[in-house]
């Protein structure tokens, strides 16, 4: 049985029977080779001791480590301005698959790997001549390294690429053959997303859009944009006027407006399971600000005319201000409004559900039991559920929560359905989910209320 050599021990070859040599083995056999050293150089042997890679690199990486059935090796160069090193691949024959001629070998994406020279005898900082290339697993030169600077990812199933040509960058796109399919002609171009990709030519007033065609979808006319929901929809810019588009090329708002802002979010069910993506959008013109919701592909489902947008659950929500400058997330498909200075509460659809004639409505579940809130109107007090529903009317003068549990120690209060109301300087108990009065209304005072719970939840059963 063949005796496997171990790390640096120290082996004997004979080379053609001519000379001997002391050589040290660097590694353990992976796939019957392991790296070998001699005189600062590197090669590989197999398990019969007998050279198969030549010792003669500079340094070596294990086979398959990068790619598969290859081994990188690197050779130190000299040249006019410093030495460098130079990388490429070679087979367990020791056979050069990829010239070693490159500065850079890194991965790249989906099986490929990006290659990058520099020639440091023509440029001493060697960092602005880089010129790059794809190869694939197998070491195949994909797309040969002639791109001087980058190679951006694919997106699309299209890599933009950008060259230094007479001191300026140009960037086109290629495919993964590596065959250029839009010219590298554009002063500027961003990737690929969902079909189109910014781009500005010279002699063209502004940034357009083309998709993967090269067909202009958006003119070239915008100094600015940005684009959300993965390229579905696109803010542009046009003299400090802002508008919207789709992906198609429709505008969906137009451009007269002084900011527009979009806000990605989803919906929220009470126990936090996301259920679909909607997209809040702000609108600013003349100094006044109004928002609304729309989908991925522009459609408004909540008109964008409220002067604020609030979550309808504390957890999620935000205080009540000027400008929201948050997301706002809706809860059980519904979110509360502002207009003219009243508030109510939309739905995801845009239908207004409770109607916007409120003076306040508070966080639901915010010192009321969960899913309900307070209502206000004229100094009047009432309840709506989390459906929209007013369960208790708004007529009454004072709101006492009732509760359980120290109230030196929140998390041992219980906040119970019943709720103390005053109206005509009179008090009583009436239930919050059922509007149903569980004491009467007529006891001139309830103080200490919270002492007979016991009671009040006998009557509450009823």
């Amino acid at each position: 049985m063949k005796k496997k050599l171990t790390i640096f021990f120290i082996i004997i070859l004979s080379l053609s029977g001519l000379f001997s040599e002391d050589y040290f083995q660097m590694g353990s056999f992976k796939d019957g080779l392991a790296i070998v050293t001699h005189n600062n150089k590197f090669g590989f042997i197999d398990e019969n001791a007998k050279i198969v890679v030549p010792i003669i690199y500079d340094n070596v990486e294990e086979f398959g480590k990068l790619l598969d059935g290859l081994a990188k090796v690197t050779l130190n160069k000299k040249g006019k301005y410093g030495d460098y090193s130079k990388f490429g691949f070679i087979d367990k024959s020791g056979n050069i698959i990829l010239s070693i001629e490159y500065d850079r070998i890194e991965v790249f994406e989906d099986g490929l790997f990006k290659i990058g020279a520099t020639y440091l005898d023509e440029n001493p900082t060697g960092s602005s001549n880089y010129f790059y290339g794809l190869i694939d697993k197998s070491g195949k030169t994909i797309v040969p390294a002639e791109y001087k600077w980058d190679i951006y990812n694919f997106k699309d199933g299209l890599a933009r690429v950008k060259v230094e040509k007479d001191s300026s960058s140009k960037y086109g796109f290629i495919d993964r053959s590596g065959k250029v399919v839009i010219p590298i002609i554009y002063s500027y171009a961003g990737d690929f997303e969902n079909g189109l990709a910014a781009v500005h030519i010279d002699g063209k007033p502004g940034i357009g859009f083309i998709d993967t065609s090269e067909k202009i979808v958006i003119p070239a006319i915008f100094s600015d944009y940005v684009k959300y929901s993965k390229g579905e929809l696109i803010v542009v810019n046009l003299k400090d006027k802002y508008g919207l588009f789709n992906k198609i090329g429709k505008m969906l708002i137009p451009i007269e407006y002084d900011n527009i802002r979009i806000y990605e979010e989803t919906s929220r069910d009470d126990e936090g399971e996301y259920e679909d993506e909607l997209i809040q959008i702000e609108l600013e013109k003349d100094c006044k600000i109004k928002y609304g919701f729309i989908d991925k592909t522009g459609r408004e489902l909540i008109p964008i005319k409220y002067d604020a947008l609030y979550s309808c659950n504390k957890e999620y929500g935000a205080s009540n201000n000027s400008r929201n400058n948050y997301r706002v997330m809706f809860q059980n498909g519904m979110i509360r409004a502002k207009l003219d200075g009243k508030y109510g509460i939309v739905n995801k659809t845009g239908k207004e559900v409770v109607p916007l004639i409120y003076d306040c409505i508070d966080n639901f579940g915010e010192r009321f039991p969960n899913g309900f809130s307070k209502i206000t109107l004229n100094n009047k007090y009432g309840v709506v559920d989390k459906t929209g529903k007013i369960t208790v009317p708004v007529i009454y003068d004072e709101f006492e929560v009732l509760f359980t549990g120290n109230i030196f120690n929140p998390r041992s209060v219980t906040i119970l359905e019943s709720l103390v109301v005053k109206t005509n300087n009179k008090y009583g108990v009436i239930n919050v989910k059922t509007g149903k009065i569980v004491v009467p209304i007529e006891y001139n005072s309830l103080k200490g209320v919270n002492n007979r719970l016991n009671e009040i939840n006998k009557n509450n059963k009823k």
